[in-house]
């Protein structure tokens, strides 16, 4: 039988942007390391290490919402109805915000005895800075979980270069580079900001595209960058 080449490139193209994913953070991860063993010491890679141990199952809720978006945002895409597909975003954006709204303030205030999971209070300064890290990563909760889930549907929408795009100007361009720009005033801290700031921009860049695109302002209709043509007529 021959072997169905294109069909192996779309499931590949689909893919691409969670590879990204690991890769950018396997390599932000080892950057960001040697960045603030030189700028705070081993405590802040310490710190930064317990933190990235612990964002997989901070994260989980938002990659279980995405998982959902391209399974059946990917149905809804194929047969091309548009009127339940903006109904499904609608849905999934409510409840993904309340989830990580619950969930960041869950972290926020009890940052100091999640980090007590992972470093001793008897290392002040390693303790000091995770308790910082959770408590700044919190608030990046919501913004993290709306450039996930839009980068899941641009999958379904097979526009991977995109998604593939936003995922590294996520998970390593905006983090490195605002840790580098901030750290002058903000010291350690200013790699817990980045990752607001990078899920801030990341939006932005999504928004920016979106008015660039419709030459208006953006509208959930717009942020799916659905052609002009879409929709299976209500005749049928």
């Amino acid at each position: 039988k021959n072997i169905p080449y294109r069909k192996t490139l779309k499931l590949f193209k689909i893919g691409l942007p969670a590879a990204n994913q690991q890769i950018c953070m396997f390599a932000r991860n080892i950057i960001l390391n040697i960045f603030l063993l030189k700028l705070a010491g081993s405590s802040a890679v310490a710190a930064y290490t317990s933190l990235s141990g612990a964002l997989p199952l901070i994260l989980a809720i938002a990659n279980g919402f995405g998982s959902s978006t391209l399974l059946v945002a990917g149905v809804l895409i194929g047969e091309e109805d548009k009127d339940s597909l903006i109904r499904l975003m609608k849905k999934i954006l409510k409840l993904a915000l309340l989830s990580s709204l619950i969930l960041g303030a869950i972290l926020f205030i009890f940052a100091g005895t999640i980090a007590s999971f992972y470093v001793s209070k008897d290392i002040a300064v390693q303790y000091a800075y995770l308790k910082s890290a959770f408590r700044i990563y919190a608030i990046s909760s919501p913004f993290s979980m709306l450039t996930i889930l839009l980068i899941s549907y641009y999958q379904c929408m097979e526009k991977s270069a995109y998604a593939s795009l936003l995922s590294i100007l996520e998970n390593a361009v905006f983090i490195i580079g605002y840790s580098v720009i901030l750290s002058k005033s903000l010291g350690v801290n200013a790699v817990w900001t980045s990752f607001i700031l990078a899920e801030i921009s990341s939006l932005l860049v999504i928004s920016l595209y979106s008015v660039l695109k419709y030459k208006k302002l953006p509208m959930l209709n717009r942020f799916l960058l659905l052609k002009e043509d879409f929709g299976v007529p209500k005749s049928e």
